[in-house]
């Protein structure tokens, strides 16, 4: 990854990279923040510090998703009881057949 790809995919500005990269320049919490969000992988410990790993060990259930909006959507959205479900369904389509069936008078 090129500095100026790391740049793009954490919104840093090339400048402050070439700064941190020279020591001329203090990583500033703004920075380490997006850098994580980018990178959440990264330790907060080695990014700071410069102690131990570089990236954190992770599990299955901290492992990304291949499709995080479907299962950000997923998890918000109230289950329905497949018989309750049914019973809204016919529920629906009786009214719908009884205002189809009544002709308004003229």
């Amino acid at each position: 990854m090129t500095q100026s790809d790391f740049a793009s995919k954490t919104g840093i500005s090339p400048s402050a990279l070439t700064q941190l990269k020279n020591n001329a320049g203090n990583l500033s919490i703004d920075n380490v923040i997006k850098i994580k969000k980018a990178f959440p992988n990264i330790s907060l410990d080695w990014l700071i510090s410069g102690d131990g790993e570089m990236y954190e060990k992770i599990n299955d259930s901290q492992s990304p998703s291949l499709f995080p909006d479907f299962v950000d959507n997923a998890a918000k959205q109230e289950i329905t009881p497949p018989a309750a479900a049914y019973e809204e369904t016919r529920r629906s389509v009786s009214e719908n057949d009884e205002r189809t069936m009544t002709i308004p008078a003229t």
